[in-house]
């Protein structure tokens, strides 16, 4: 039996929520089935090797931090504004497409979408994955990738089937865009397996002391996540005389800022941002 050809489009594989998701379901696709692509816009993110691993992988934009210092500074930024803001989304998406696909999705909002909303496979099946409430957080016109959001609406006609990670985000999305074709939800998939074996690891965070409140969050430092308010009121409640110790699992492009609000709310020993870590389900005596 010929296997069905799919390929994925995301924006990188960084240490999010989505990239994570798409990890776990490239893990088990059906191999005897399915043959199975992944282009990252922009080749970065923890999850490569795991991609690398399941599935067939190829990249647009290399990873700036990989190139000498002159390349980073004068060359990269060229290359970045051609592809997000000078060339057609089709030649783009021309150069993704290295074969014929059965189905071809574009697994986050934003300019995956815009990509593969413009494959010339018409027999390929389109689907778009929707992550985000894009109606309290229309991230995707704030940043400009669609010129308005008829064009992003139009965009979203062009596909087949759309989905949702929820009930809140598909109804969310029914709401700004309303579409020719209904979204459907479609819930993130868990490895139990990977997280009983992940359960056993050695790599445990012990308490910091077992008298004060012992805190663990997991996520991007991303303004989304709202990190800058959980600061905001720690601040107060050391202030208050409270004791406590927070870890904040995770990384992002608003480290810099949280490192700022952590230094002025006087709070370095009761935050500490420990960054990615590959088990980040794992135990922890917290």
């Amino acid at each position: 039996m010929e296997k069905r050809r799919i390929l994925f489009v995301i924006e990188s594989l960084t240490g999010g929520g989505a990239e994570k998701i798409l990890s776990i379901l490239i893990k088990n696709i059906d191999k005897e089935k399915f043959h199975t692509s992944v282009c990252s816009v922009v080749d970065k993110g923890v999850y490569k090797a795991d991609i690398k691993a399941n599935a067939q992988y190829s990249y647009v934009l290399p990873d700036a931090a990989c190139w000498s210092p002159g390349f980073r500074k004068y060359l990269y930024p060229f290359l970045y504004k051609a592809v997000y803001n000078w060339l057609p989304a089709r030649l783009i998406m021309s150069y993704i497409e290295k074969d014929n696909y059965d189905v071809i999705i574009a697994f986050t909002e934003g300019f995956p979408t815009k990509l593969v909303a413009a494959s010339a496979q018409k027999k390929a099946k389109k689907i778009a994955w929707i992550h985000i409430d894009l109606l309290n957080n229309p991230w995707t016109q704030n940043v400009g990738i669609f010129k308005s959001i008829k064009e992003e609406r139009d965009a979203y006609n062009n596909f087949n089937q759309i989905i949702g990670v929820s009930e809140n985000v598909t109804e969310a999305f029914q709401k700004v865009y309303n579409p020719k074709t209904s979204a459907k939800v479609l819930y993130n998939p868990i490895d139990n397996i990977d997280i009983i074996n992940k359960s056993v690891s050695n790599e445990i965070h012990k308490a910091k002391s077992e008298n004060i409140i012992n805190m663990v969050t997991v996520g991007r430092l991303e303004s989304q996540k709202g990190y800058d308010r959980l600061i905001y009121v720690l601040g107060d409640l050391k202030n208050d005389g409270y004791s406590f110790f927070l870890r904040i699992v995770g990384e992002g492009s608003e480290r810099k800022r949280l490192e700022e609000l952590i230094a002025e709310y006087n709070l370095g020993n009761e935050i500490r941002l420990i960054g990615f870590k590959e088990n980040q389900i794992g135990r922890a005596h917290v």
